[in-house]
């Protein structure tokens, strides 16, 4: 098993707001898949605060919120395992009060270290360059562990629903798209990133993301989102 992996001390990520700009109308924000989910507690005037937890993202959304309407959330590493019910009992009637989240995470959830340890692993097969398949590159991911392929197989299905492969390609595609910021071709960042072709990359962006290297690359905000922490 890997050994560089540090201990996880909290499951959090990073925190965010989000709240129209202004209050003559609603506002939609872009949420690309970063293999996180997100504890979430959405406020509206004259309700009482409502909490839930986001699913895993296979592709690109759009979420709008109402003009008058808060939301707070706090990013959830990759891989953690939540026990949902209980974690959002606990919330019931609560402020978004950093402390007592932190102290409801502490106690409702968990980053197992082996899934930190296999996404990691998965993180470091997906970033290297070179024109290795998927299958490949899992297979060196689990080498690396010292399990089977199988073995990671069934350790990621069953503690996040997602493949190996999810994770591998995910970790690719959010790299990629984030190379689209600088002034390499489309042919070399697709090349760097271990994609048959350019159109290869083409399709696989517009899978994850909803847009094609070349729309993103026009959207520098999109692009700068895609640095915010997530599995990577």
């Amino acid at each position: 098993m890997r050994c560089d992996v540090p201990s996880l001390p909290t499951p959090v990520l990073a925190n965010w707001r989000a709240a129209p700009a202004g209050s003559d109308g609603p506002a939609a924000s872009w949420i690309a898949p970063d293999g996180c989910r997100d504890l979430i507690c959405h406020q509206a005037p004259g309700a009482p605060p409502r909490w839930f937890v986001s699913d895993l993202d296979d592709r690109a959304r759009t979420v709008v919120l109402a003009a008058g309407h808060t939301a707070a959330g706090w990013r959830l590493r990759p891989g953690t395992a939540i026990a949902t019910d209980a974690l959002l009992v606990s919330l019931r009637g609560c402020e978004p009060d950093a402390d007592v989240v932190r102290a409801r995470l502490a106690d409702f959830a968990t980053v197992p270290a082996a899934v930190a340890e296999a996404i990691a692993a998965l993180a470091d097969a997906g970033g290297s360059t070179g024109e290795a398949s998927s299958t490949y590159r899992v297979t060196a991911a689990a080498a690396d562990l010292g399990v089977a392929p199988r073995t990671l197989q069934r350790l990621l299905l069953a503690a996040t629903g997602r493949p190996p492969s999810f994770w591998l390609m995910l970790v690719r595609a959010r790299r990629a798209a984030r190379a689209l910021a600088g002034a390499a071709s489309l042919a070399a960042v697709a090349h760097a990133h271990g994609y048959a072709d350019q159109a290869h990359m083409s399709r696989d962006l517009g899978r994850w993301f909803g847009l094609t290297p070349t729309a993103l690359r026009r959207d520098p905000a999109r692009v700068a989102r895609l640095a915010d922490p997530g599995c990577d």
